[in-house]
């Protein structure tokens, strides 16, 4: 799969192919997708990319963080040469095995925030969990948890992506639209 062009000549990058690296896998699906529900991936002011990837192998026991990252945030770099961070929620062989894709909602990049962490990502997914994250450092994967997150809310499944508007989050998982006020100091909360 062809993933990134030079923006000034459209030459391919040297990185230019996302390729599943594992040799077997017990049900044949262990390719890791970027799906977010029709939602593109997100770039900082550095040109980091951000996304979400899907479900791979029912299973549930394909996950190695390396050469497949599924129900994760990841940060690349932008040129696509390395993964530079992710998160990946505790329960993580659930979510395969339930077909519960932490990635059927976009990454949403919040505005810088004042206090000590100014910046945020929103992530969630069909089990209802809307995460903030650190884009500085983003959780990594804690098998059994806790998450590392800044915080996080339950806002119904969600096949969608979150908004901000006027310092709010704007989520739309189950069948309600909710707007968190995030506030930023001392420490982030919805």
């Amino acid at each position: 799969m062809a993933a990134g062009w030079n923006e000034n000549t459209l030459t391919p990058l040297a990185a230019n192919q996302l390729d599943d690296t594992q040799a077997t896998s017990p049900n044949s699906f262990f390719l890791s997708s970027i799906w977010m529900s029709g939602y593109g991936p997100a770039a900082d002011p550095e040109g980091n990319i951000y996304f979400i990837t899907g479900n791979s192998d029912h299973s549930g026991t394909t996950y190695d963080g390396v050469t497949n990252i599924q129900e994760s945030v990841v940060k690349v770099a932008p040129d696509l040469s390395k993964v530079l961070d992710m998160f990946t929620p505790s329960n993580q062989s659930n979510l395969e095995q339930a077909d519960e894709d932490f990635g059927s909602a976009g990454a949403l990049l919040v505005p810088p925030q004042g206090g000590s962490t100014p910046h945020l990502i929103a992530a969630a997914g069909k089990d209802g969990r809307m995460f903030i994250l650190n884009r500085n450092s983003m959780g990594g994967y804690t098998p059994g948890g806790p998450d590392k997150v800044v915080t996080q809310a339950n806002i119904g499944g969600c096949w969608c992506g979150q908004s901000h508007f006027h310092n709010k989050i704007v989520s739309s998982g189950g069948s309600n639209v909710i707007l968190w006020r995030i506030q930023a100091s001392p420490s982030v909360s919805l």
